[in-house]
């Protein structure tokens, strides 16, 4: 196979396409474009040969069930739309290890290979008769969820997440093609709903983090206006609010204390710069919805009222009284 023939790995651009392709010993038969257009180059084979694959395309997504004797396959990653990609591999017989170039991963029966976007050349070693799932997807359709790490593997029976992607993945890859378009939009929205499912499952960590700090630059931009509020968030980032607050309580905080703390923050800061705005533009200019709203802020992060908070910050004796709290630190 060519490794520069036809267009991305396995991918078609329109509608939903169910394909069969089969080669004994040479002979093939099936959808030889298909097996043309995956830039996947052959290198190794063992003899006799056997390849059987079923598969589906649907806009950018190829789901293939592949059952094959031992061989050695090289991904070239040479074109923008190759190095876009995520690949999945779900070993369900066999062996495979995968390469890419800086560091290498195995899977074995139930086990997970996945191959992240990016521009090194990826070497597929099926290291005996195996039987194999692909899931191949543009990073843009699971967009803001990405993952950093080029190549992971999970052991057998990881997470449910990852059994149940399988047992859909495969089924879907011996589906008939749909008698209608709005079966076709179903099977899009969900096949890209496990997308997006299995990056959040196969990098939690990475995720969170990333989620987390999304959110707090989304706070930033946003926390002066008092109609902004922790839904506004998660509808920026286009993710549930779940998602996020999940994220949040990994690293120990909650998105609420986020949005109030940079609010809080922002008031105490003018409290100290502008000390003649009333307290009800202080609230206005920092983004509550009313001045009763910051003074509950104030004593949950501060234990102490605006108003005791701004007479510490301008009392001419300051200096000796020591340093000004911060957020979540207590006076007294």
């Amino acid at each position: 196979m060519s490794p520069h023939a036809g267009s991305d790995l396995l991918v078609s651009r329109t509608g939903f396409r169910s394909i069969n392709f089969e080669n004994r010993d040479g002979r093939a038969r099936g959808d030889l474009g298909f097996i043309e257009r995956t830039q996947l180059e052959v290198t190794r084979a063992v003899s006799p040969t056997y390849v059987q694959v079923a598969a589906v395309r649907l806009d950018g997504i190829l789901v293939a069930h592949a059952k094959t004797r031992p061989m050695t396959a090289v991904w070239h990653r040479d074109r923008i739309d190759s190095q876009n990609r995520y690949l999945y591999l779900f070993v369900t017989k066999g062996t495979i290890e995968v390469d890419g170039g800086e560091n290498s991963v195995i899977a074995s029966s139930e086990g997970i290979c996945i191959v992240a976007p990016g521009s090194a050349e990826v070497t597929l070693d099926v290291k005996g008769d195996s039987d194999i799932v692909f899931f191949s997807f543009d990073r843009t359709q699971v967009a803001p969820v990405v993952s950093r790490r080029p190549l992971t593997a999970h052991p057998p029976q990881d997470s449910l997440v990852f059994r149940t992607a399988y047992t859909y993945l495969r089924t879907l890859a011996h589906s008939p093609e749909p008698s209608d378009e709005r079966s076709t939009d179903v099977l899009r929205s969900l096949t890209l709903g496990v997308a997006h499912a299995l990056v959040v499952e196969s990098t939690p960590r990475e995720v969170a983090d990333d989620l987390v700090s999304r959110a707090r630059q989304v706070i930033v931009s946003h926390y002066r206006s008092s109609r902004f509020a922790v839904d506004d968030i998660a509808r920026e980032l286009r993710v549930s609010r779940r998602s996020i607050e999940r994220a949040c309580a990994d690293q120990g905080v909650k998105l609420a204390d986020l949005l109030r703390l940079q609010r809080t923050e922002r008031a105490r800061e003018l409290l100290s710069e502008q000390p003649q705005l009333s307290l009800n533009a202080v609230a206005d200019e920092s983004g509550f919805t009313s001045a009763e709203v910051m003074r509950r802020a104030f004593r949950r992060y501060f234990d102490a009222s605006p108003a005791q908070i701004r007479s510490t910050l301008i009392a001419p004796a300051a200096d000796s009284a020591g340093p000004i709290p911060a957020a979540g630190q207590r006076i007294g």
